[in-house]
């Protein structure tokens, strides 16, 4: 009967009679298996010639676009597809793909939710955490992408209070609480006018060798962390994002900051 049908070709208007006839009907394979062997044999015809990998052509894409559209796949055929792809790594070729495909997508704030959902409780490994960071060196925000980054965790914590009791603590509960350090008054020298003098000393630039924030808003930070010595050589210029950064790991940046101003003045003390 194959070779009969063979190169015969279902008109548009007989497809949508069988389609409307099929409707609400189990189809005849429904839940059956195939032996591995028919297996085989339908893996061996897509795969073509001589190995070849199998495409389907702009036009059929197309079409298969259009019948799917707008199917619902049930919970039981997602958990099918889930298992058949366990294990299963994807080409460069193929990702950059699915990349351009998707790229300027908007999502729906239901898909949003979807995969927010999909994602609680799964953590990333440290091997993947440093493909991310690596992906994202060097790269600058703009200030769109900021304000949508400002607007998604703004939106998160509206929908997850308990996060946001958890992280937004002040005071002595926030978990780098110094003994209220940052209400320390500074030293009588510190003037508007020797902010201005260490910018011009340091040319109204960040001097953090590391920084890519590129941040047009400059700070003078104390290399000691004390408010009330306002030397010279214990001052530098950051921007505001690289003077965030200093309040972590200090004893790290109070030594580079020191480094780079003996280099700079000659002393430090």
């Amino acid at each position: 009967m194959g070779k009969f049908l063979k190169g015969h070709i279902v008109t548009k208007e007989r497809r949508e009679k069988i389609s409307e006839k099929m409707k609400g009907k189990k189809p005849w394979n429904y839940r059956r298996t195939l032996p591995q062997e028919m297996k085989d044999k339908i893996a061996n015809t897509l795969m073509g010639h001589e190995g070849a990998k199998y495409n389907h052509t702009e036009e059929a894409k197309r079409k298969i676009s259009e019948g799917n559209k707008g199917k619902i796949i049930s919970e039981e055929r997602k958990k099918r597809l889930s298992q058949v792809n366990i294990g299963k790594k994807l080409s460069l070729e193929t990702k950059k793909k699915m990349s351009l495909k998707l790229k300027g997508r908007l999502k729906t704030e239901k898909t949003k939710r979807e995969i927010s959902k999909t994602l609680q409780g799964h953590f990333v490994s440290e091997e993947t955490k440093e493909k991310i960071a690596l992906s994202q060196k060097g790269k600058v925000l703009s200030k769109e992408q900021k304000r949508k980054i400002g607007e998604g965790v703004k939106n998160f914590y509206i929908l997850n209070p308990e996060f946001r009791d958890r992280f937004n603590c002040r005071g002595e509960k926030h978990w780098n609480w110094q003994n209220g350090k940052s209400f320390e008054p500074y030293s009588s020298e510190w003037t508007e006018g020797l902010k201005k003098e260490i910018k011009e000393r340091d040319g109204y630039q960040c001097q953090n060798p590391y920084c890519e924030e590129k941040d047009l808003v400059l700070s003078v930070h104390h290399i000691d962390y004390n408010k009330k010595n306002s030397e010279f050589w214990n001052l530098i210029v950051l921007c505001v994002g690289c003077n965030a950064k200093a309040n972590y790991n200090k004893e790290y940046w109070q030594a580079l900051y020191t480094k780079i101003m003996e280099e700079k003045i000659g002393f430090s003390d």
